[in-house]
């Protein structure tokens, strides 16, 4: 009765799990309410130029940073890592949200009070690059937050307690999705009723608060869980190896002392890892416009789609989003990981495919033969021009639906509504293959290698996500976004053939070769490893559960019994 007893509470999260998930949905509620609040309050500021600027920084930061805030969480404990990404995640978060408040503030005074319009206007300009910065540099620490919990603390956790990662990660991946369903109608409220101004300070104090509630929480995990406060070192690595290798480290990092050696050296961790042609597949799907960004949403608006309905698209893509993670653990138990990808990927390729359709549907503005015998570069130059003015829009044309006839204001929207009801379907398949990768990423790459691997995942991603912003900036007229889905579909495409190739390459290896094969590769390279004084330097507790599904396709199977981390 005993032995029953405990398997039924195994069911359910441990104490450590709770607090844990308690944690990473206050962190996703938050940068949620952000995220959605910042696109309004700069719209409302400067208009949908305003907002792309602000991608377009977020991004680059991103981008150039990530690998590198990556590899320092691999060399800080992980409560100094994580409380670090957490204050300035939070206190970014906060500052951008007071000086968004201030710069409102100054142009209200603007409009009333013309005798310092100068002054005023240039501490306005002021506050508002500063908060841009600030809120780039806070979705930089968010990624690393993210980075910390899903991709480490929760690997550690489940071991730790004999649970299957694949469930710990659909949970995590579900709070973040259920966030995006419930943060935007919260963030329009507040704005709706309290303004933007009262909204920021809000914001203000949300951020504080929160980043108290989840340090206390995450110091809790810490000291109750002890597997979290060791790190386990590279393997086949001894003792004496382990301090030649710290030692010539310390001579490097002397010697060298500048950022190429260090840039090298993450980027050769990555593409040595097994795992890079699945993982470079994965990023290779952020180049698209078929996403609910800010792209696809000012398109929509473009073709006679009311806020409404946009943000009704959306919510259908998050409860798709949901259902693709609920799908993936059922299909992770029965069919494993890798063949649970290869169904998420083709899924999401059906779905797209129903985008390329939409260009030829009624409606469709595409027409690039016109736009481009309409052009010339000054005319270019000068929409470019347009582009960093930063005056509001506005909108006083009220959106009519006839959806007997399926026409906005007569103008029909078969098209746009085919094509964002692809996107969201699309994004059933994209959470799966998502979920399958980044778990044959946490179980193949080794433990101290893990925010360096992952930090260099998230500038791979953020690279390909400005190139599309750069490709919608070159061709921004709607007679031209057709070309622009064929091309994303295309990347997504390509993304589909780098997974297929990661798994005819490792169709004979199992998890525990792959993981011993990376770690044997990469450690005498590492100029900036993990040092040996850290207090992270025992053997951590790890589980191994034996997948014992069979497949007579060696391709999807890994032509044996896979071994992973659960």
């Amino acid at each position: 009765m005993g032995k029953y007893w405990e398997r039924f509470l195994h069911l359910f999260p441990s104490f450590s799990f709770v607090k844990l998930y308690t944690a990473y949905t206050i962190s996703c509620i938050g940068d949620r309410l952000w995220t959605f609040a910042i696109t309004l309050i700069l719209e409302y500021i400067g208009g949908i130029r305003l907002l792309c600027l602000d991608q377009l920084i977020e991004e680059i930061i991103i981008m150039v940073l990530s690998s590198f805030v990556g590899n320092w969480l691999d060399r800080q404990t992980r409560k100094r890592g994580t409380l670090t990404v957490l204050a300035v995640n939070n206190v970014n978060v906060a500052l951008s949200a007071a000086l968004l408040a201030a710069s409102i503030r100054m142009n209200c005074r603007k409009a009333v009070d013309d005798s310092s319009n100068g002054v005023r206007h240039g501490i306005s300009i002021t506050c508002l690059v500063l908060a841009i910065l600030c809120c780039s540099l806070g979705c930089l620490a968010s990624e690393a937050e993210k980075l910390a919990f899903t991709k480490d603390w929760i690997v550690v956790m489940t071991a730790k307690e004999h649970k299957t990662l694949s469930v710990s990660n659909a949970v995590m991946k579900t709070i973040d999705l259920s966030s995006a369903i419930i943060s935007p109608s919260l963030s329009g409220i507040l704005i709706d009723q309290l303004g933007y101004e009262i909204a920021c300070i809000l914001f203000v104090v949300w951020n504080l608060v929160s980043w108290v509630v989840e340090g206390l929480l995450l110091r809790n995990i810490y000291y109750s869980v002890p597997e979290l406060a060791t790190r386990t070192p590279l393997k086949d690595e001894t003792d004496d190896k382990r301090k030649k290798r710290s030692s010539k480290t310390s001579e490097q990092s002397d010697e060298i002392g500048n950022c190429w050696s260090s840039l090298f050296y993450v980027f050769h961790v990555y593409w040595s890892q097994t795992i890079f042609t699945a993982a470079f597949g994965l990023a290779l799907l952020y180049m698209t416009v078929l996403g609910f960004d800010g792209i696809a949403i000012g398109y929509g608006r473009s073709q006679g789609l009311s806020a409404t309905w946009l943000g009704i698209l959306r919510s259908i893509g998050s409860a798709c989003g949901i259902a693709g993670v609920l799908s993936y653990t059922a299909f992770e138990t029965n069919i494993g990981v890798r063949r649970t990808g290869l169904i998420g990927f083709t899924t999401q390729q059906l779905a797209l495919y129903v985008c390329i359709a939409s260009i030829w549907l009624p409606g469709s503005p595409f027409d690039p033969y016109n736009y481009f015998s309409e052009l010339t570069l000054p005319i270019w130059l000068d929409q470019f021009k347009d582009a960093f003015r930063f005056a509001p829009m506005n909108r006083t044309e009220v959106v009519t639906i006839n959806w007997s006839r399926w026409t906005s204001n007569g103008h029909s929207i078969i098209s746009v509504f085919t094509l964002l009801m692809g996107i969201a379907v699309a994004r059933f398949g994209l959470y799966m293959a998502d979920l399958s990768i980044t778990q044959i990423m946490q179980e193949t790459v080794p433990e101290n290698q893990r925010g360096t691997v992952f930090g260099v995942q998230d500038s791979a991603c953020q690279f390909f996500s400005v190139l599309k912003d750069v490709m919608v900036i070159i061709l921004p007229d709607p007679r031209t976004f057709g070309a622009l889905i064929i091309v994303s579909v295309l990347f997504v495409l390509s993304g589909f053939l780098f997974y297929c190739y990661y798994l005819i390459k490792t169709r004979h290896q199992s998890v525990t070769q792959i993981t011993k094969e990376t770690s044997s590769v990469t450690p005498e390279l590492s100029p900036v490893m993990l040092s040996s004084d850290s207090s992270d330097t025992a053997d951590s507790h790890t589980g191994d559960m034996t997948d014992t599904s069979q497949s007579s396709f060696p391709l999807l199977s890994g032509g044996g019994t896979v071994t992973r981390t659960s």
